[in-house]
């Protein structure tokens, strides 16, 4: 069985924590604690916001595939044209969830 000291050196931090914290032979749990205690909070705006905000594959699914839809079977000589009205359909429906296309 692995000595403590030596699950100690294998430790590493999970993502979340901040960039700042020592990750080396010499840390502690108690080390790692204070550290963050120490860290400054982050503005409950920003998180909030991170959280909200969906991924852009996860929304607008109907609009998008109308838009695929139609330039993949337009018989037009120029599909962009013709399929004008459900690409600003779906360009307007992103930008509600606030991606810019």
């Amino acid at each position: 069985m692995a000595s403590p000291a030596a699950s100690l050196r294998s430790f590493r931090p999970p993502c979340r924590l901040p960039v700042h914290l020592p990750v080396n032979i010499g840390l502690t749990f108690s080390s790692l604690a204070a550290a963050t205690a120490q860290a400054p909070p982050r503005p409950a705006a920003a998180a909030a916001q991170t959280i909200d905000k969906p991924k852009p594959c996860c929304v607008c699914k109907d609009e998008k595939a109308a838009r695929d839809d139609c330039m993949l079977f337009s018989k037009a000589a120029d599909p962009m044209t013709d399929c004008q009205g459900t690409i600003d359909l779906y360009k307007s429906c992103m930008l509600g969830f606030g991606f810019k296309i």
